[in-house]
């Protein structure tokens, strides 16, 4: 029975001290995908602007700056313009006649219409638009994009597809025009920058906060590279790094939050520890009394007790660090977890397995020395009355302060009064236990003898 409770409250001291772990990891995994499912995928990374203005730039060299810190980029070079009637607005993009659904025609050499553009002038491939009072060949129709934008245009939904009640005083219609013709026409004059932006993101999967803050350190130092390959100061956006600091935060804030319940908790299970030790020297008494009457120390005592009660203790520790990695899909807010937590989660539950020895050796060490008349009133004092009596008092008066709630803050906070309620419960239900569990054991007759 004594290796059975030895292995239960090694197993409730890890689990609290590992699950402490992976919750905290969880959240930081959380607060990461929380923010990259809430951008574009272009807006994972960092984002480099000029407004009102073109910039020169290698695109190829963009690219190859990007791939080699594991990014991918493009650039999006926007122009107004006079059009048939109203303006028009000429984007450039990478890829992004890939991104678009082709009606008709499809030469990369003129401009690509939207349908409604194309059906309000009856334009087909091959006719001409005026643009800047001059004729362009017309190289495709392709279906206005419409909200919500597909993922390769999240970032320039503002610009392709414009609001369809805006009417008249409505955004200009987008024109799709390559890079190539888009300089032939800016030579030729007429066309208006509008602004310039190069967005360097990842495809990779980013899902913890180790993930993000590696691809926030590719970031930071893939900048000044990109900043170099511009002409021009243009904005920088690091929203790779906000998300990194949101994450940090996030598990900063949950540490703190749980740190004091975790406390609570393995101070709950170190009174079990308490009661184990209690309970190997009653099990162990006659041979506690054979060594003391042999003029063993209690030092040694208490050194029989851990080198008999470590292995149930460990076994336990292990098993709850086992547990609370097993269920921490189940408990957390996200299963996926940083790569440092399963050891930083073990390293803790050693920890508590270190503690327990301690506190067990102490214990039973202080249970066999002879104690001093003076302090045996200690024993008659209902220790579990005045703790069942405190707890009564907190539930009582305690209920509505027992958490606050801060609008700049992540997480409420919790008052100390209300972290000791559950302590003090679980000293009052050891305590009566024990206080039964020695009536008990006083009740019945000894049947050992000392030698």
């Amino acid at each position: 029975m004594t290796v059975i409770v030895g292995v239960v409250t090694g197993l409730v001291l890890a689990f609290v001290a590992a699950a402490t772990v992976f919750y905290t990891s969880a959240s930081g995994s959380a607060a990461t995908q929380y923010a990259v499912d809430h951008r574009c995928r272009t807006e994972n990374g960092v984002q480099l602007t000029v407004s009102n203005a073109d910039v020169a730039a290698d695109d190829a060299k963009i690219r190859q700056i990007a791939q080699r810190y594991g990014g991918e980029a493009a650039r999006t070079r926007t122009y107004v313009t006079r059009g048939p009637l109203d303006p028009v607005r000429l984007i450039s993009r990478d890829r992004a006649f890939d991104h678009v659904e082709v009606l008709k025609g499809g030469s990369r050499d003129g401009v690509w219409l939207p349908h409604n553009v194309a059906d309000q002038f009856k334009l087909n491939p091959g006719d001409t638009i005026q643009l800047a009072g001059r004729p362009v060949p017309v190289g495709a129709v392709y279906r206005k994009v419409a909200d919500p934008a597909p993922e390769f245009w999240c970032g320039d939904r503002s610009l392709v597809a414009p609001s369809p009640h805006a009417g008249a005083n409505g955004p200009p219609q987008p024109l799709l025009v390559s890079s190539t013709l888009l300089d032939e026409l800016v030579q030729k004059g007429g066309l208006v920058p509008a602004g310039t932006r190069v967005d360097v993101y990842t495809t990779r999967p980013l899902q913890t906060r180790t993930q993000m803050d590696e691809w926030a350190a590719a970031t930071a130092r893939m900048t000044p590279e990109l900043t170099a390959a511009l002409t021009g100061k243009p904005a920088i956006k690091d929203y790779a790094a906000l998300s990194a600091k949101t994450a940090e935060r996030t598990q900063e804030t949950v540490g703190r939050a749980v740190l004091p319940l975790t406390l609570v908790s393995v101070i709950a299970g170190l009174l079990g520890v308490v009661g184990l030790a209690a309970q190997w020297v009653q099990c162990r008494g006659a041979e506690v009394r054979l060594l003391w009457t042999r003029g063993v120390s209690p030092q040694a005592i208490g050194g029989k007790a851990v080198l008999e009660m470590g292995g149930p203790l460990l076994a336990g520790a292990t098993l709850g660090w086992a547990t609370a990695w097993v269920t921490s899909p189940l408990l957390a807010p996200t299963t996926q977890l940083d790569p440092w937590a399963p050891g930083r989660a073990a390293l803790l539950a050693a920890g508590t397995w270190f503690v327990a020895l301690l506190v067990l050796g102490t214990v039973t060490t202080l249970r066999v020395v002879e104690r001093k008349p003076k302090a045996a009133f200690l024993k008659k004092v209902p220790w579990e009355v005045l703790a069942g009596g405190a707890a009564v008092v907190i539930w009582l008066t305690g209920a509505e302060h027992a958490v606050e709630v801060d609008a700049g803050e992540l997480l409420p906070q919790v008052s100390l009064a209300a972290l000791a309620f559950p302590l003090l419960t679980i000293v009052f239900l050891v305590g009566v236990v024990a206080r039964l569990a020695g009536f008990l054991s006083r009740g019945k007759p000894s049947a050992t003898r000392v030698a």
